[in-house]
């Protein structure tokens, strides 16, 4: 038996076992958002509780926002542009975008970075990671990854193809994402550190990317087997070690306990992966008595909170922003 299938082999039995074990009983408090008629969506979550996503200002027409304390605040209020908000760190300042170009915000300041692109993550430093178009305008000319702090911009660098992105930054400035191969449309995981971008293990496929990263060095991410089959991975970026965590699985959020939130491929199922434990989340009681009939959770903070979009009967097509919140982890304010 080939490596490859032995690995898938042994992928299967775990991710059976796992979702085989009950997630052991816990209350949560399921939170919408508020949001204006037409939607929006959570995207990202800090330590302190503060949310950050799309607010829709009309049909198809999003602002980024932030929650907090129970109130939501308009990034972009009264502005006739449009952005989105991906991201938040302890401190507040929020990773968004102004039509095409990245911003930073931060206690109602808008800074502008001057970059055409999206921003994906920030760190504890106010680091800024994604991608940019060196050309000034979206889509104008080939998609890099960078790494901005501070008003410098840098290029995590390419395998060749001249296509990239970094989609997840941790305190220690290690940077996470993908790279295209040459004359080719395979993607590879990589890491990007001190200016030396490394391409990470996989399973074999064409299709590998890395999308996140916690402060203690694992890596969460994407592999596609020799068959074609995505699975969920992580590694550590230390040793590059790749454990398989199991197949038609993808993790958006990972925080730095471990814990995992995504869904499944084939079914739309919604998971939190947390010590080696499957939390379905549609089959929390309190998601069922709310009505919730969809969700894709986007991200995890220290406390547990997850958040992201949720569909239910009276939702727009834009969903509403969701917050689950765990017993041990505190309430929402509001």
């Amino acid at each position: 038996m080939k490596l490859a299938h032995k690995m898938a082999c042994a992928a299967l039995v775990l991710a059976a076992a796992a979702t085989a074990h009950a997630a052991p009983t816990r209350t949560w408090t399921v939170t919408a958002l508020p949001i204006s008629e037409y939607g929006g969506g959570a995207r990202g979550v800090n330590n302190r509780g503060d949310v950050v996503g799309t607010y829709e200002v009309a049909q198809y027409y999003p602002h980024p926002a932030i929650w907090s304390n129970g109130a939501v605040t308009d990034i972009l209020a009264d502005n006739p542009t449009y952005g989105v908000a991906n991201a938040v760190n302890d401190s507040g300042a929020v990773a968004a975008t102004q039509r095409s170009g990245i911003i930073m915000w931060k206690d109602g300041v808008i800074t502008p970075l001057n970059i055409a692109g999206e921003p994906m993550d920030i760190n504890k430093f106010g680091a800024i990671v994604g991608y940019y178009y060196p050309c000034g305008e979206i889509a104008c000319g080939p998609q890099r990854g960078f790494y901005w702090r501070d008003g410098v911009l840098q290029d995590i660098g390419d395998l060749g193809n001249n296509v990239n992105a970094a989609l997840g930054v941790n305190d220690r400035g290690v940077v996470v994402g993908y790279a295209r191969l040459p004359m080719s449309s395979d993607t590879r995981a990589v890491v990007w550190e001190n200016g030396r971008l490394s391409v990470l293990p996989d399973l074999g496929g064409g299709t590998n990317s890395a999308g996140d990263i916690t402060n203690h060095g694992v890596i969460m991410g994407s592999s596609t087997d020799p068959t074609g089959v995505n699975h969920l991975v992580t590694w550590d970026a230390g040793t590059g070690r790749i454990t398989d965590i199991g197949r038609r699985l993808s993790g958006n959020g990972i925080n730095d306990r471990g814990a995992i939130v995504g869904n499944n491929l084939d079914t739309g199922a919604a998971f939190l992966l947390e010590d080696g434990v499957f939390t379905w989340l549609l089959d929390l009681p309190a998601m069922r008595e709310q009505g919730w009939t969809s969700f894709t959770p986007f991200d995890i903070n220290e406390r547990g909170w997850i958040v992201g979009i949720g569909y239910r009967p009276g939702s727009t097509n834009q969903g509403e922003p969701v917050v689950l919140v765990p017993e041990n982890g505190g309430k929402p304010k509001g």
